[in-house]
């Protein structure tokens, strides 16, 4: 009995002995190479966006962005308004961010917050109130009482604690969308506002 050792084409070979065809099984696909972990997270915080992650290697970028460290929360602190240009300006140095949960603020209209609404005869200015922030009580026909507006507008700038129909200002000296604003005397500006919760 003689056999042909050639049986890769799938043929009878020999008179009882058949060799199927080799079939070759699908390749296996490649293994997904591992994702990168971030160096920075980026994730939103009250009114402003809070920088987490390898901070101590890139302090110098974050403080010239303007950031501010809170050593509670462990984390750089910046405005809401400038989310976008400090996630860029990370990216464009090739630093891997991540963002998680930010979502744009919604326009605030006028009269109305998140947390009250503005009483129209009274001033528009928020007072301290022991930290959890209200509406100057006086009586006003122009938007802010006679106090408020000698202080706040000669020369123009922001009010200290903001308008009570506009967020929170996290920041001693800025307004809550980044400008120049009043610094009480016994604050340092650029430090946290620690208002409490409601």
């Amino acid at each position: 009995m003689s056999f042909n050792k050639n049986h890769v084409s799938g043929q009878w070979c020999g008179r009882h002995t058949y060799f199927s065809p080799v079939e070759s099984g699908p390749e296996p696909e490649p293994e997904p190479e591992p994702e990168t972990e971030a160096a920075l997270n980026v994730a939103p915080y009250k009114n402003a966006i809070k920088v987490t992650g390898d901070t101590k290697t890139y302090k110098v970028t974050l403080k010239a962005l303007g950031g501010r460290w809170n050593p509670t929360l462990v984390a750089w602190i910046f405005p809401g308004s400038k989310q976008e240009e400090v996630v860029a300006a990370l990216r464009s140095d090739g630093i891997t961010v991540a963002v998680t949960g930010i979502q744009v603020e919604p326009a605030i209209e006028r009269g109305v917050n998140r947390e009250n609404t503005l009483d129209p005869s009274r001033c528009r200015c928020r007072i301290w109130n022991h930290g959890m922030g209200g509406q100057c009580s006086r009586v006003v026909r122009y938007g802010l009482c006679s106090q408020h507006a000698s202080k706040i507008s000669n020369p123009p700038i922001g009010w200290s604690f903001g308008f009570y129909d506009e967020p929170r200002p996290q920041f001693w000296g800025k307004t809550y969308d980044d400008k120049v604003a009043i610094c009480p005397g016994d604050r340092n500006e650029g430090r946290t506002i620690p208002w409490k919760e409601n």
